[in-house]
């Protein structure tokens, strides 16, 4: 049995690296069981995952997050990863762009961003297929119910939260920083996780990634950049 704190595995903000969009957004399997809230409804995420960089460095993080609960990795750190775990796996990656967009052999002022043909790092998707459920202990607020149907959408309370926007007067990227509440956040049991866990998810809250202590300190040690880790609950 494995008692732990639970992290949340996110991008670090910082412009120097490369950022991207998701282009292969999950897709429906399952019809909606109320077509007036959609709450419900089975997605499945496709492969391959499709990616468009974006604007603004060309400098590929060892994590890069195209949002949706999807996680690429340099398939050097993916194969670190695998020796010391070993139970990970991964899946492929397709790029597209802009057909207009060219990278220009003269000096101009456009930022910098990752142009195709591709020439960086092989990269490759962290996937995380283990999905546990929540203890009833989780804090949680209802922040929508449908009137038809009469289900609930939810949102943790509780957790370790940062946020960032643009503050256009100062120039400057603002963060905001919420430290974990004590005794509350998110609660899974230990019989659920096992005892050789990497990373998981959990129902109802599954775009984001979890983690353990141990899988935290294997990523801290190693010094792989472009990931932030989040407090978001326990392991009981």
């Amino acid at each position: 049995m494995i008692k732990s704190n639970v992290w949340r595995i996110s991008e670090f903000i910082d412009p120097i690296y490369a950022g991207c969009w998701l282009r292969s957004p999950a897709k429906l399997v399952e019809p909606l069981p109320c077509s007036s809230c959609g709450i419900g409804g089975k997605y499945e995420a496709p492969s391959p995952l499709v990616i468009e960089w974006e604007e603004g460095s060309d400098d590929i993080g060892d994590f890069s997050w195209p949002s949706g609960g999807r996680a690429l990795v340099k398939e050097t750190v993916f194969r670190a990863l695998n020796e010391i775990v070993g139970e990970l796996n991964f899946g492929f990656v397709e790029m597209v762009q802009d057909p207009k967009l060219r990278l220009s052999v003269r000096k101009t002022k456009r930022k910098p961003r990752v142009y195709l043909p591709y020439q960086g790092p092989p990269l490759v998707e962290l996937i995380v297929d283990k999905q546990v459920q929540l203890l009833p202990k989780t804090t949680t607020k209802i922040i929508d119910r449908c009137e038809v149907c009469g289900r609930v959408q939810r949102k943790l309370v509780g957790v370790e939260v940062k946020e960032h926007f643009w503050n256009s007067s100062s120039k400057k990227l603002i963060t905001v920083h919420r430290h974990r509440e004590s005794g509350k956040g998110l609660f899974v049991s230990s019989s659920d996780i096992g005892s050789n866990v990497t990373f998981f998810r959990v129902d109802e809250f599954s775009d984001a990634i979890l983690c353990t202590d141990q899988m935290k300190k294997i990523l801290q040690e190693k010094g792989f950049n472009n990931i932030d880790f989040l407090a978001y609950g326990e392991i009981v």
